[in-house]
């Protein structure tokens, strides 16, 4: 497979996290997301990528497995501690989404 460009795996990155924003519920707050339409979000999402734009598709996939690759063998700890960081980044995409309207 070939090695997306920086600017599209940033683009794919920015796009993932914009989707986990969608699909996860606020920190401390009032779950409105249930794993149902979760995963009713995540599928749609996957769906209109990959009719609108075959390339950020491929950079997504290829994030999402060196996002696998790189957390493989970690400790429950290690995992637990990016979990933190990675729920604080989509708290903050969470209000930008909000902020611009994208999001209610």
């Amino acid at each position: 497979m070939r090695s997306a460009s920086k600017t599209s795996k940033r683009e794919a990155r920015r796009w993932l996290d914009e989707l986990g924003a969608r699909c996860t519920n606020p920190s401390g707050g009032p779950y409105l997301v249930s794993y149902r339409e979760s995963a009713r979000i995540d599928k749609k999402a996957f769906v209109d990528l990959q009719k609108r734009d075959k390339a950020l598709l491929a950079a997504v996939i290829e994030c999402i497995t060196d996002q696998m690759i790189a957390e493989d063998g970690i400790s429950i700890e290690e995992w637990k501690k990016q979990g933190v960081k990675r729920r604080a980044r989509l708290d903050n995409v969470r209000i930008e989404l909000r902020k611009s309207g994208a999001l209610s």
